[in-house]
């Protein structure tokens, strides 16, 4: 137990002597979080529009809505870009929403293709493991392209100052 006890000392000491790290993991964290909300709300707003409004209609109405908020949420919180260009947050809530909703809908119709008459469970399942993997895919495209130039400049203006 001593020697957990020490490694465990020893990866926290080297995580947090590393500012790229630890920032890593906190926007992860948060990245995970608002994922999970996001997720829970697309796939509730997918089954209350559902039957009024039918399959895709549901489905791509609860995108939009889940990614503008989910967006909005990453750029002030995950992310802490406020400085960042608002035409480049709105072109990726576009290309997130057109890509989502042609990869979800897609998987929707792979499942009626496999399951000819599929429930609200199994199409709010397909809905939840899509979400699942193009979430991770976001998250790198987020970090790298859309919050990522804000993060440098601040980055670059505190080593200016001097500060770390």
């Amino acid at each position: 137990m001593p020697a957990l006890m020490s490694l465990s000392r020893a990866v926290r000491q080297r995580i947090t002597r590393s500012p790229l790290l630890v920032q890593l993991l906190r926007q992860g964290a948060w990245y995970v979080a608002a994922g999970v909300a996001a997720t829970g709300m697309h796939a509730g707003l997918f089954l209350l529009l559902r039957e009024p409004l039918g399959t895709y209609p549901a489905n791509i109405s609860a995108i939009v809505v889940t990614t503008v908020a989910n967006t909005e949420f990453h750029h002030y919180v995950t992310f802490n870009a406020r400085g960042s260009s608002r035409l480049r947050r709105l072109v990726a809530i576009a290309v997130t929403i057109t890509f989502y909703a042609t990869y979800s809908s897609t998987t929707l119709a792979v499942l009626q293709l496999v399951v000819p008459d599929p429930s609200a469970a199994q199409q709010t399942a397909t809905i939840v493991a899509a979400a699942l993997v193009f979430g991770l895919v976001r998250f790198v495209l987020l970090r790298v392209w859309v919050f990522a130039r804000t993060s440098r400049s601040r980055r670059r203006a505190r080593e200016l100052r001097g500060d770390r």
